[in-house]
């Protein structure tokens, strides 16, 4: 996997025992075989608008052909969805001069109002510039009041953890992620030693409801 991709697991590390994970924007199918293969147990529901991305994760990433993928984008999603969630994965690619619902309040808010209590949101991001990660951060920030950072090395690519209440402490996410490399392989230690806890916001909006 790529490091970006292990860096959106880490999210599996908030929970003792994560129960439901949505992830929205395929790619190539990376997290749904991980997830399928070593956590099983997971509900997982995955979200793409483009139907020729599913078609690729089956045809080459060997995705299987019974699992089911949601055709939708993100946000009509969210308007309908009725389930929540312990992981929120978002991945999602915004075509050129069409609107970007990263920068909306309302995305935020319509996945704080399905998270599970602890649950946490993941966001791979690509940033065109400094200026385009704070106006990010500032509106993650009006919903989440903690947030968690992970600089992919390397890359370009940014990996942030948003949540409603106060994040793991990095013993708990080390003590969870040698459990993980122990029973599916996949080290993300390395990862949590590069975990960034930004200060806590106060400017958050709390009217959210589930």
């Amino acid at each position: 996997m790529l490091n970006y991709i292990q860096g959106l697991l880490c999210s599996l590390l908030y929970t003792k025992q994560p129960g439901s994970l949505l992830n929205l924007g395929l790619g190539a199918g990376s997290i749904e075989r991980f997830v399928l293969s070593q956590l099983p147990k997971i509900k997982l529901i995955s979200v793409e608008i483009d139907p020729n991305m599913v078609s690729f994760s089956r045809d080459y990433f060997n995705l299987p052909n019974s699992y089911p993928v949601v055709l939708s984008s993100a946000e009509h999603f969210l308007d309908t969805n009725q389930k929540s969630f312990d992981i929120i994965v978002c991945d999602i690619h915004i075509k050129r001069n069409t609107g970007n619902p990263l920068l909306t309040t309302s995305f935020y808010q319509d996945i704080a109002s399905i998270l599970n209590q602890g649950g946490v949101l993941a966001i791979n991001c690509l940033p065109a510039s400094e200026s385009g990660i704070v106006d990010l951060l500032l509106k993650i920030r009006s919903v989440f009041p903690w947030i968690v950072m992970f600089d992919v090395p390397s890359l370009q690519n940014v990996v942030l953890f948003c949540s409603l209440s106060a994040p793991p402490k990095i013993s708990t996410l080390t003590t969870r992620a040698e459990k993980l490399y122990q029973s599916s392989g996949l080290n993300l230690l390395p990862i949590c030693k590069r975990l960034i806890w930004l200060p806590k916001s106060n400017q958050h909006r709390c009217g959210v409801e589930k």
